[in-house]
């Protein structure tokens, strides 16, 4: 590699780990997430660290004939010096010496816990976390351990492992899925937390057995793989410990930094796999020993919460009557129902089968134990930690949720003026290159004498002036009085002043460039509480993938173009109803842009039914016609537009093909749904000046929200929209009382996304999986192993390798080359195509790690950052907040099938009110499974099964933080609409189009439905029977779907049967209805059940009833007074709400306290000195003391209010309302 590639490939790191330390909380990316790391990258010193770890616990161990045998360990292993063997016996004895007495700080908390709360078991002695284990300090060390040391794969009685293609791994687990149904226990015992219907109670005795058989695995389990065979090593049977720092509470910008809690991750040595799994998800933190990594040394960051996950699937093999239950005759009635007891002795718990329990106190202590090796659970485990410490700590939410930032994009064919973009953004009136500079700070860019600039961290972006005018076919940017100019670069980002982007882009189906437009502006979408397959992912994707290309075709060039001329020439200015509504504007006026002649040219109520019925009698391929000519006309064409308008000759007569100034159009469509009659996608034109949006994926699975004031927030200096002129600003809410005095921010716990590509089996078809799995350091499950003479034959075959896409062709045939190579013959790769064979049939559950596309398109992340503080004027060190914007729900509904549920009824976009949204939730019903919790349940907010806490908790902090922002409603069907319309994931891809491209007060709900954009659906009587229609909210209208005329050319993408679900089936519409009210009866007496119904805050206690027993103190949904229970208004002057700000108050001064007491011991123990000072302990100790004075003045729950507070996990006053 020459100086200056080098240069660039540092340049790019750099700015990587930059823009990686903006999206999690690490001070190395690299040490703590393997990122970013070339292949083999440091593969050295890792074994070197492992030498080193291994010694220090005695376990190095090699014969000088295997040393010959095996010279590989002369290059990756170093074998001790005679004086570091010294210093490592000295460790040793030190250790030995100290091991009765010392611990980690957080094995100490954790066995102080075990102690005290396990101590009434009787149970003895007592199990504890072991001092010495091999504590895995550094990313990248249990990817080694994972194999024999010299060898590329290994299999034990859990996992296949193989090494593969540029230092990634495979690992496929015993079975290749699992299922949820009667996995999740929970150690009784705790009478301040009640266990939810849904999980099985084990008692507290049975768990402490457990725990102790979990810390002390047989030597089957405890070999770790790089001493076995054919490893040139002794073999090692150890434990392996991992310190993680999960996110809990988001960073509130300019306010709060994140803040996350600790946990301690075990895993007996054949297990090793899962810890290289957790630590690619959510980082290393670390050597546990070390002071800068104890998490109650660092009072502004730790929640205060302490977890312990034990990986055990030997306990598969324990007995029911070694654990201590009871026999069949003793047992109760619950412990039979729930299979606690035995008829034989030689049952297995769980009947054998994967589990996972846990025990867990108010104290904020959580343990675990997986009976597992599958990495789902230990990804989900993490998160059920994450989530018990949110619900005990307070102002935040675990979710399980995807979600991005959108920002529309649009096509300016070959030239653009910067000053007519910058007319629509009023606030930034007047707002210059000048300004841009002393916003950013010229200090971090490379002033250019032209009059522009450059970005030192990323080069590829300059920064221009606002008089800008960019020219494709001149290949120039010009700008300034005297006309400067500099070239038009491709694969350059050039940045205006208010944020908006233009940048040369080469179409993807033609031979041509485009000079495309980003907005400065995005728009945050969070799709929470989403069903499996809800098209939580999808929100996130780039819908460039379904877009297909073609020509533009007329029919008739004289008649087609005469009615072209028609159109052109109509008067419109009487085309309204309303005689007073009057608009003159001629379509090729510059006052017209293309939506408004999209709008203007579809047929609409508001119109007479004259000019509809005009418009109808065109054939619908004449208006994209209609809409090149106005995108490209110019004065100088006048009249005689014709003359760019052509088509070929064919035979001597005029083909169909329709070409602009000799050139062909190429146009885009996109697929919405399916017709059921050809079983073909129905596709649509977009419009011309459609391009897909830039996203940022900024969720996926796992997230962390808070709800906060809106004063805690910066001020938004950017009030970009307006409402029409129309309708006055108090029409958009009904009161003062009713405005929305909160915001919500979420973030992503996860580096690493734990994909499930469906589809990858079509090659071609998931173009970002292919992509992702030629990536270096792969994480990848459930794929066939290929060898180097497998993979040359799918190359071979000529007609499959074309239908790969490119990434994984190119690595296809790169591969196929090595066929030769001797070097070629031990290694394994894997191709996307071939997923593992499960009982002769490939797994239908591929999954792999994804990096988070933020941090692999840094240069993107970074630069809608910029674009963003450019349009909200916010300077580059100043905080900048992104709350959501839109909260857009996912439902997984399928063709009607005996056994699940029918939600056939759904349209493409409902809005719910909060009493109808909340009873979905409570639910969270899926048709395509029945699920953890039978009649097609998900559980509460989809997580429910993974909830280590009462369902209450998450329902009563959703509700009040919905409440708090005014958020929430919106929700998307993946899937069907009605029985017989197909529609996938259309529906979650173009969402993000339309939404972003709405202004804020168009997506405001009660402007929608005071407009006639949303219908109320009704209940009705059906064959003798209420059909209670009225649970499904709002659906979308015919009028709404003029928005879609912001993307596609023709808006009416959706028949009448479509946005009517029971016109294609009223019998199945009126049983998918009755489904949903009888799954919610259902779901609803389970809160009866367990006791959890009285601590559900009230308004939800009423839905609950309702759901149950149709009343709530004889109130139904339709009555005011419940309805009222869901307002702004009430819920401030509650009871309820007040109590969860005061608790909120105890939990801090407790919280701060515990933080004040474990900071004062280790300054005042003269022996911590060096660190004292290094980590500068007596300022973080002022500063926690400081903090405790805060939130214990009685004043305090008063500076709370706009906060979700925190649930009391008890009974809630019931205001009576």
């Amino acid at each position: 590699m020459s100086a200056a590639a080098k240069a660039k490939a540092l340049a790019k790191e750099q700015g990587q780990c930059a823009v990686i330390k903006t999206l999690m909380p690490v001070s190395d990316s690299k040490r703590e997430l393997g990122f970013p790391l070339a292949p083999g990258e440091g593969e050295a010193e890792i074994h070197e660290h492992i030498s080193l770890l291994l010694a220090s616990q005695g376990l190095l161990a090699m014969s000088d004939a295997q040393k010959s045998a095996h010279p590989v360990m002369d290059d990756s292993v170093k074998m001790l010096s005679s004086s570091a063997a010294d210093l490592v016996r000295n460790y040793r004895e030190k250790t030995r010496l100290l091991e009765a007495t010392v611990s980690a700080p957080i094995v100490g908390r954790i066995n102080k816990f075990i102690n005290s709360e396990l101590a009434d078991t009787g149970v003895s002695p007592l199990p504890k976390v072991p001092f010495k284990t091999l504590v895995l300090s550094k990313h990248g060390v249990s990817r080694q351990l994972s194999f024999p040391l010299g060898a590329n794969m290994h299999e034990n009685e859990y996992v296949k492992s193989y090494k593969i293609q540029d230092g990634g791994v495979l690992h496929n687990p015993r079975f290749d899925k699992r299922t949820t149904a009667g996995t999740f226990h929970i150690a009784d015992g705790n009478q301040e937390l009640i266990i939810s219907s849904d999980k099985l109670t084990v008692p507290k005795a049975v768990f402490t057995r457990m725990l102790a058989a979990a810390l002390n695995p047989p030597e089957s389990a405890s070999l770790l793989p790089y001493t076995a065979p054919p490893s040139p090593l002794a073999p090692v049977h150890a434990m392996c410990s991992l310190l993680l720092r999960p996110i809990v509470v988001p960073e509130v910008p300019g306010r709060t930094p994140v803040q996350t809690m600790e946990v301690l991750v075990l895993a007996p040595g054949s297990l090793v796999s899962c810890l290289d799994f957790v630590e690619s998800v959510f980082g290393n933190a670390g050597d546990p020993f070390l002071p800068e990594n104890d998490a109650a040394l660092d009072p502004m960051h730790w929640t205060g919460h302490t977890g312990l996950i034990v990986m055990a699937p030997h306990l598969n093999k324990v007995t029911k009557k070694s654990l201590g239950l009871p026999k069949w005759d003793d047992a109760t009635e619950q412990q039979r129902a729930q299979g606690m007891c035995w008829k034989t002795e030689d049952e297995c718990y769980h009947n054998g089968k994967p589990f996972k329990v846990c025990c867990r106190t108010k104290e904020g202590v959580i343990l675990s134990i997986i009976a597992d090796n599958y990495f789902g659970y230990c990804k989900k485990e993490v998160k059920s930690h994450i989530s018990f410490a949110a619900n005990l700590n307070g102002y935040a939410q675990e979710e399980h949720s995807g979600g991005t930032l959108a920002f529309p994009r649009y096509s300016f064919g070959g030239c653009a003026n910067a000053e007519d973009e910058a007319k629509q953004w009023p606030h930034l009136a007047g707002y210059s290159f000048a300004d841009a500079v002393k916003l950013l700070g010229e200090e971090n860019l490379d002033m250019k004498p032209e009059g522009y600039a450059v970005d030192k961290r990323f080069p590829n972006i300059v920064y221009m002036p606002e008089d800008s005018s960019f020219s494709l076919d001149q290949n120039t940017i010009t700008f300034g009085a005297d006309k400067k100019s500099i070239r038009l670069v491709p694969g350059k980002i050039y940045m205006l002043p208010n944020g908006y982007r233009f940048q040369a882009i080469h179409h993807p189906a033609a031979p041509v460039w485009r000079l495309i437009g980003t907005d400065g502006r995005g728009t945050m979408l969070h799709k929470p509480c989403t069903v499996s397959g809800g098209g939580k992912s999808e929100l996130s994707k780039a819908i460039d993938g379904a877009l297909m290309y073609g020509p533009l075709f007329v029919n008739d060039p004289e008649k087609d173009f005469a009615f072209v001329d028609e159109i052109l020439a109509y008067d419109y200015s009487k085309r309204y109803k309303d005689p007073e509504r009057v608009d003159a504007r001629p379509l090729l006026s510059s006052k017209r842009s293309i939506g408004s002649v999209i709008k203007l040219l579809t047929p609409s109520d508001v119109y007479t039914d004259e000019y509809n019925k005009w418009l109808e009698h065109f054939p619908s391929y004449i208006f994209p016609v209609v809409y090149y000519v106005k995108r490209f006309w110019t004065k100088q064409w006048g009249l005689n537009w014709r003359a760019h308008f052509s088509m070929d000759l064919i035979n001597g007569s005029n083909g169909h093909e329709l070409k602009l100034d000799n050139r062909k159009i190429c146009c885009s469509f996109l697929r919405v749904g399916m017709s059921p009659q050809s079983d073909m996608w129905r596709t649509f034109k977009t419009r011309i000046d459609y391009i897909p949006c830039s996203k940022v994926q900024m969720e996926d699975d796992i997230s962390a929200s808070v709800t906060v004031p809106n004063s805690w927030l910066p001020v938004d200096k950017a009030n970009p929209t307006q409402p029409p002129r129309n309708m006055s600003q108090s029409k958009l809410h009904v009161s003062t009382d009713a405005r929305p005095i909160s915001k919500t921010i979420a973030t992503n716990c996860e580096f690493r996304l734990f994909q499930r590509p469906d589809d990858c089996i079509h090659p071609g078809l998931d173009t970002q999986c292919e992509s992702d799995l030629v990536m270096p350091g792969n994480f990848v499950a459930n794929f066939e192993p290929k060898t180097v003479h497998q993979i040359d034959e799918i190359a071979e075959d000529i007609s499959g390798l074309e239908r790969f896409s490119k990434p994984m062709k190119k690595f296809l045939v790169k591969t196929a080359h090595r066929v030769d190579d001797p070097a070629a013959e031990k290694e394994f790769f894997v191709c996307s195509a071939f997923t593992r064979l499960v009982n002769g049939k490939p797994s239908a559950n591929p999954r792999y790690l994804q990096v988070r596309p933020d941090a692999v398109e840094a240069e993107d992340t970074y630069a809608s950052d910029i674009a963003l503080r450019l349009f909200h004027r916010v300077g580059r060190d100043e905080p900048l907040a992104l709350p959501v914007d839109v909260i857009m729900l996912g439902r997984r509904i399928s063709v009607p099938k005996p056994g699940l549920p029918n939600l056939c009824c759904y349209n493409p976009l409902h809005y719910q009110d909060l009493p109808e949204l909340f009873m979905d939730l409570i639910c969270c019903v899926s048709g395509t499974s029945p699920s953890t919790t039978g009649a097609g349940s998900e559980g509460a907010l989809t997580k429910g099964p993974f909830n280590a806490l009462p369902f209450s908790a998450d329902l009563n902090n959703l509700l009040v933080s919905y409440i708090l922002t005014g958020l929430g409603g919106w929700s998307t069907p993946t899937g069907q609409i009605g029985p017989k319309k197909a529609f996938g994931h259309d529906i979650s891809f173009l969402a993000p189009e339309v939404m972003s491209r709405m202004k804020k007060f168009e997506r405001d709900p009660a402007y929608l439905k005071e407009h006639g954009y949303l219908e109320r659906v009704q209940d009705f009587e059906y064959k003798g029977e209420k059909i209670e229609a009225s649970r499904l909210g709002w659906r979308i209208t015919r009028k709404f779907t003029h928005f879609f005329g912001r993307v596609f050319d023709y808006p009416d993408v959706f028949e009448d049967d479509v946005l009517h679900p029971e016109k294609q089936d009223m019998d199945s519409f009126a049983e998918a209805v009755k489904s949903l009210v009888e799954v919610q009866r259902i779901i609803g007496q389970n809160y009866f059940k367990d006791g959890t119904e009285p601590m559900l805050c009230p308004p939800l206690r009423a839905l609950v009833n309702i759901m149950v027993h149709g009343n709530y103190k004889g109130k139904t949904l339709a009555d005011p007074e419940i309805r009222d229970m869901f307002t702004l208004k009430t819920m401030l002057a509650s009871k309820w709400y007040r109590a969860r700000l005061e608790h909120q108050q105890e939990v801090d001064i407790q919280t701060w306290k515990k933080k004040v007491d474990s900071l004062s011991a280790f300054v005042l123990n003269t022996a911590n000195e060096e660190p004292v000072r290094l980590l500068h302990l007596d300022e973080r100790l002022a500063l926690a003391e400081k903090k405790l004075a805060e939130v214990s003045d009685p004043k305090y729950p008063d500076t709370l209010v706009g906060t979700i507070g925190c649930d009391l996990l008890r009974p809630l006053p019931d205001d009576d309302n």
